[in-house]
């Protein structure tokens, strides 16, 4: 069974059975024989007898890492076998979880049951397979950890959304080696009411797809989520740009190419976006003004290195809400100062900007109307549906099958919704920005590693600047009448 079918297949047993796994029985026999096996025993050429120590030991333990380890080594076909394997024995119950606990564990990823995406945790060894397998790689930058509940927000929509898409993970493994490290931690936030009920969120950060070459440097970023048709035509064009430079060092003549590539999809995207928002709008946007709004960078709000929370979540809009409600609720203290004052901000291109009138960014309705026609996307994926349904999200909210089936349908309504918008922010207005810094770059001489493009793209695109420990969630200059400011530090 190839992963398009397998994964498939997974999603329509899984939705059948109210996401528990249509059989039991066979997951029992396999249990027996994992319990009391000693990891320190176990060939590591065995296969079986890995996974049987892996599902027979405590997540938390180290003979559970241990063969996990064992496992990650054989790479990507190893997960398949591990995939194939679940989707026959159809576990339910704790042998389910267990089964899928392992899954991602092999995986690096959440929910990677339904996608099969074999993901490297350390850059070098992945820079080892891009060369061997003569490919990319596909760097995901988030906050948080990918394999866990709590990653942040973005990443949690990749996972759904992206990830879990059986036709676009076949398309990446085949095209890239899939690799993934943390920003930083993930700002979490419990909301206690006093009576037992308490909201969990995380809140605050972003999270992009870096292309690397081989050697680590980077060839295209895509920050934020698309819709999966939409990420995967612009991750086509990033290709023709690896392809253009066929495996060489970036030298002179290597890094003219890729600024050239930039600045050409620069243009297109000004010129785009004017025509875009002149048939919408039913008035003429000169492309003019587009192209000197598309060059501004955000820059510092206040100047100290900081930027409040509420100016960095908009950023992406299917997170944003999420976190919304928390912010617009929120005290000053948790990032609300005075309002964005782009006007002030320095320009990608190396000229001074004065915007005037001319230009009127997009609207929210605007964002949602280009955005259907940019995702082609109509209809939310059997497997996004499926990990949708096994979260029970409206459970705690609302009593009644029908009451939740009905707010259920409503809520994957809204996420098809800020998927569009969201497509439609990152690739008219945030993507075409990447493409004015790595041009700018490149013509300078800059530096084009990894670290140094990530440290530009959190502290001016993001506006979560590395600077800022608190990520603009909290303003010193405001009092709360706590002790210590209502702020611990351990350690």
């Amino acid at each position: 069974m190839d992963r398009g079918a397998r994964a498939s297949f997974l999603a329509l047993s899984l939705l059948a059975c109210g996401c528990a796994g249509a059989f039991s029985g066979a997951s029992g026999e396999l249990e027996g024989e994992a319990r009391g096996t000693s990891v320190s025993r176990v060939d590591a050429s065995d296969s079986d007898a890995l996974v049987a120590a892996a599902l027979g030991a405590d997540p938390e333990s180290e003979a559970f890492a241990a063969s996990v380890d064992a496992l990650r080594q054989r790479g990507p076909d190893q997960l398949d076998a591990l995939i194939e394997r679940y989707a026959e024995l159809a576990p339910t119950g704790e042998d389910d979880a267990r089964w899928r606990g392992l899954i991602d564990a092999v995986a690096q990823q959440r929910d990677a049951v339904y996608g099969g995406l074999f993901w490297e945790r350390d850059l070098d060894r992945a820079r080892q397979r891009a060369r061997s397998e003569g490919k990319a790689i596909l760097s995901l930058r988030l906050l948080g950890e990918l394999d866990t509940e709590f990653s942040c927000a973005n990443s949690r929509l990749f996972r759904t959304l992206l990830y879990a898409d059986p036709e676009l993970a076949a398309w990446l493994e085949t095209h890239f080696v899939l690799h993934w490290s943390s920003e930083r931690p993930v700002p979490r936030m419990a909301i206690d009411f006093g009576d037992g009920r308490v909201v969990h969120r995380t809140i605050t950060g972003n999270s992009a797809h870096f292309v690397l070459d081989a050697d680590g440097r980077t060839l295209d970023v895509l920050p934020g989520l698309w819709a999966p048709p939409r990420f995967r035509a612009a991750l086509e064009q990033s290709l023709e740009l690896v392809g253009a430079l066929d495996g060489r060092s970036l030298d002179a003549d290597a890094t003219a190419v890729l600024a050239a590539h930039h600045e050409r999809r620069f243009e297109a995207a000004a010129v785009d976006l004017s025509a875009k928002l002149t048939t919408l709008r039913g008035a003429p946007v000169d492309v003019r003004d587009a192209r000197l709004w598309l060059a501004q960078a955000p820059g510092d709000e206040d100047g100290d290195g900081r930027v409040p929370a509420k100016i960095a979540v908009p950023m992406a809009v299917g997170k944003s809400r999420m976190e919304a409600p928390i912010l617009d609720a929120a005290p000053r203290q948790l990032g609300l100062r005075g309002p964005a004052e782009p006007a002030k901000a320095p320009s990608l291109l190396g000229v001074a900007l004065d915007l005037g009138p001319g230009f009127e960014p997009m609207t929210e309705a605007e964002r949602v109307v280009l955005g259907v026609g940019l995702s082609h996307y109509d209809d939310l994926h059997p497997n996004t549906l499926a990990i949708l349904s096994a979260e029970r999200p409206v459970d705690g909210l609302v009593e009644g099958a029908r009451e939740r089936a009905e707010l259920e349908s409503r809520m994957a309504a809204g996420l098809l919704t800020s998927v569009h918008e969201d497509t439609a922010k990152n690739a008219l207005e945030l993507y075409p920005r990447v493409h004015a810094e790595l041009a700018r770059r490149a013509r300078a001489g800059e530096p084009l590693d990894f670290e140094s493009v990530d440290a530009w793209l959190y502290a001016e695109l993001f506006q979560t600047p590395a600077g800022d420990p608190w990520l603009g969630l909290v303003d010193p200059e405001v009092y709360t009448g706590l002790v210590r400011g209502g702020v611990s530090v351990k350690g």
